[in-house]
């Protein structure tokens, strides 16, 4: 970046080497795919994000059916008081 910023001192050996960096340098990117990187990791994050939800939602109807298991243990009596003789 040096180079770029005093443009007077620059001959046609350093523009060439600039050149070349700066295509190595676009070459990097694109063979670092950051765009479809970029791409599958949203993707993957929406699918987590369903996912969470769905079992956020499959947890309050679990809690839900657990509550109501209490419910009717809180209404049966807490023990057997009528005794009925099966056999004589």
């Amino acid at each position: 970046m040096k180079e770029l910023s005093d443009l007077s001192d620059i001959d046609e050996v350093t523009l060439e080497q600039l050149e070349k960096k700066l295509k190595d340098t676009e070459q990097q990117f694109k063979n670092a795919n950051l765009e479809n990187q970029l791409k599958r990791l949203t993707e993957a994050r929406l699918t987590q994000q369903k996912q969470l939800k769905k079992y956020e939602e499959e947890l309050n109807i679990l809690k839900m059916e657990v509550q109501k298991v209490q419910n009717i243990n809180n209404a049966l009596p807490s023990g057997c008081w009528k005794r009925s003789r099966l056999e004589p």
